[in-house]
């Protein structure tokens, strides 16, 4: 019988490629750095986008909605401190049920495990793949995601986005939302959900209020 376990996120990348990489001699102790050729690291790339996609020697299955991913534990441990603790408590884990995360924000996630790159996505896909990063402890992919975020502020989403801000611990993300709040205070007080925010996040509404002061005096 399958050994099974769930997790639950809450409310809950892209392309990442690294073309150097550090070492020293070994005779002079002296440190060097290496440009990397792209055909390496584009052999790389693809042999783990290969392995992704047909799961060979997999030894675990995480599932989201109806979607099956054939995985591997020593690559997820390798990239998730949380997947590492979780596989080391429980070594006989097989199935990993991800609820409220969907389908295709799952499979990007794991194509971000694998190789470093995920395929361009919406913003919902991306507001996923920012908590998640938050969860799994992936925190390039919730850099790259929270650069997005900030670059797709407006007055429908800015209270969303700073709420997430403030959940996932993004101090960068916050900061952009706190100064889009501010430089749009009329338009987003019209936001119908406004007065339910600041009642229910008094210490980023008081940084708003901070804001607009400072935005006066200059």
């Amino acid at each position: 019988m399958l050994s099974d376990i769930r997790i639950i996120l809450g409310l809950c990348l892209f392309t990442v490629g690294v073309y150097e990489y550090f070492g020293s001699n070994s005779s002079t102790g002296e440190s060097f750095q290496v440009n990397d050729s792209y055909p390496r690291m584009a052999e790389l790339f693809e042999s783990m986008a290969s392995l992704k996609e047909s799961g060979t020697f997999s030894d675990l299955t995480i599932e989201a909605g109806k979607a099956k991913f054939q995985v591997h534990k020593a690559i997820l441990s390798a990239r998730s401190k949380v997947f590492h603790s979780m596989l080391q408590e429980r070594k006989e884990l097989n199935k990993i049920t991800i609820e409220d995360m969907s389908e295709v924000a799952v499979g990007e996630m794991l194509s971000y495990i694998y190789t470093g790159h995920t395929k361009e996505s919406s913003l919902d896909i991306v507001l996923e793949l920012f908590c998640a990063g938050d969860v799994y402890k992936l925190e390039l992919l919730k850099e790259i995601c929270s650069d997005i975020l900030v670059t797709n502020l407006n007055v429908d989403n800015v209270i969303d986005f700073l709420t997430l801000s403030s959940k996932h611990g993004d101090k960068k993300l916050e900061k952009a939302a706190v100064y889009f709040v501010a430089k749009n205070a009329i338009n987003v007080r019209k936001n119908s959900n406004w007065l339910k925010f600041v009642a229910t996040h008094p210490r980023l509404a008081d940084q708003v209020i901070e804001a607009l002061c400072t935005k006066e005096q200059n």
